[in-house]
């Protein structure tokens, strides 16, 4: 009945992941000095990390990919950051 969702939660945790990757997109497109510091970034990015590691040993596979998809868009900011941060 559910598909790919193992639950109601896995649905509720996957549909949460992508409305969050989408509100990061305008983020990546914003100026660089509206962007968040370096190190906020890493800390969210390497904490995204986690959770995706973590549920997809639960089982969470949808989940899972939502918020890899939160941790990717992440490292592209780090890395316009630090783009940012070595330009000469």
């Amino acid at each position: 009945m559910l598909g790919i969702f193992t639950g109601w939660q896995d649905m509720v945790l996957t549909g949460g992941g992508f409305v969050l990757a989408v509100g990061l997109y305008p983020m990546l497109r914003a100026p660089q000095h509206l962007k968040p510091p370096l190190e906020s970034s890493v800390v969210i990015a390497s904490v995204l990390v986690a959770y995706t590691v973590a549920m997809t040993t639960l089982g969470l596979t949808a989940s899972a990919v939502g918020v890899g998809v939160q941790a990717a868009l992440w490292g592209l900011l780090i890395a316009q950051r630090l783009r940012w941060n070595h330009r000469w």
